[in-house]
């Protein structure tokens, strides 16, 4: 009778705390959708609940334990407790290494806290543990099964994280050697590759890497860096066309997302280097008068879409440092000769009219500089006329 009494008690303990367990999952997934830290609070303390009667109920190095485990272990690591999380993860690892049964989850449970490792820049750590996961789990399923190469591709971004190069690179190029299909979660490793490639003057496997990074990522904050180092590595081929349509790519992903002004710049100057070693002739020292020189030299070329965006930077530029100006004043005056020549009449009208307005504010007046602007004004005038007469 008494054990019976026993055995009822542990069952009703072990249905209590998968009881709590699964409110404890509710609370999670609402925290999950509406980001309250009030149910992940909630959700932390059902957890604690459920762990402690399982641990009572249940032999220590029972498998029923370990989902538990891994749920107050998700619950501590999103509210910041690390070093809980970390505690809870080796303690599923020791249960699933005493059961020969449990080695998937035991790869699982090294995967999770290999990442906790990485997340916190516990980097020789995360090492050990990744490569004991990719061990394992190559030794349960085959070479080229999904789950095997996104665990050397974790292990090459741990490494390359680690400092450890020659094994990223070795681990990532197996990995891309098995790989059918690249998706966003590849975008880090790729980048990783390039930059090993690069430094290794591997430049066409470099481009290639940042190729593959442009077919599968949409997310813009990164596209900038990535047509920029493109064009870094076309420079070092002197592939010079090539590398200044992705230093222009790039700089109008940068200006469209009004990114860091510190990399606009540095792109100005890549890009001023890849007209110089056309032949052009590049005197500007400072980044006013790079996009002058950029936008006069992209008119000299009959690219005006390219001269009237760096006449418009130019302009920009100008009006946030001082009040209107001459250089103001000859930027106006250089955008509406692009639109002059890219037909847009109605812009041509409007940067020459403003062009022309400033030029008759300023203190002594640029009277030759007025007569020359005042004369395309008129032609420009003329012309827009005689089109809307004609249709």
């Amino acid at each position: 009778m008494k054990f019976v009494s026993i055995q009822i008690g542990i069952n009703c303990g072990i249905f209590v705390y998968e009881l709590l367990c699964y409110v404890g999952l509710v609370h999670l997934s609402e925290w999950y959708l509406l980001g309250s830290e009030t149910e992940l609070s909630r959700a932390l303390t059902l957890a604690k609940e459920a762990h402690a009667i399982a641990v009572s109920a249940l032999p220590i190095n029972d498998l029923r334990i370990i989902q538990y485990v891994h749920r107050l272990s998700d619950c501590h690591c999103k509210i910041g407790n690390v070093d809980q999380a970390i505690e809870l993860l080796k303690q599923n690892i020791a249960i699933c290494r005493s059961h020969p049964s449990a080695q998937k989850k035991l790869c699982l449970f090294l995967e999770k806290l290999g990442r906790v490792y990485l997340k916190e820049r516990m980097l020789e750590e995360a090492c050990q543990v990744v490569e004991e996961c990719l061990t394992q789990r190559q030794s349960l399923l085959p070479p080229h099964h999904p789950t095997v190469t996104d665990t050397m591709w974790l292990l090459g971004d741990t490494y390359m994280i680690a400092g450890k190069t020659v094994q990223a690179s070795m681990f990532l190029k197996q990995c891309l050697e098995l790989l059918k299909d690249l998706s966003a979660c590849h975008v880090r490793g790729l980048c990783n590759l390039a930059t090993v490639f690069f430094s290794q003057h591997q430049y066409n496997m470099a481009i290639e890497m940042l190729e593959k990074i442009l077919g599968i990522t949409e997310a813009e904050p990164l596209l900038p860096t990535v047509y920029f180092n493109l064009g870094n590595c076309y420079m070092k081929l002197i592939q010079l066309d090539q590398a200044k349509d992705a230093y222009m790519q790039a700089l109008g992903i940068f200006w469209s997302l009004h990114l860091d002004d510190g990399m606009i710049e540095r792109t100005l100057w890549h890009l001023g280097l890849a007209y110089q070693m056309k032949g052009c002739i590049i005197t500007a020292n400072n980044t006013l008068t790079m996009l002058r020189q950029l936008g006069r030299i992209a008119y000299g070329e009959k690219d005006y879409a390219t001269a009237v965006e760096m006449f418009r930077k130019e302009l920009e530029a100008q009006q946030t440092r001082s009040s209107e100006s001459l250089d103001s004043a000859i930027a106006l005056h250089d955008s509406g000769l692009c639109y002059f020549r890219l037909k847009q009449l109605h812009q041509a009208e409007a940067a020459f009219t403003e062009s022309l307005r400033v030029l008759r504010s300023l203190k002594p007046q640029p009277y030759v500089m007025i007569t020359t602007v005042e004369a395309v004004l008129g032609l420009v005038i003329f012309l827009k006329h005689s089109w809307l007469c004609c249709t």
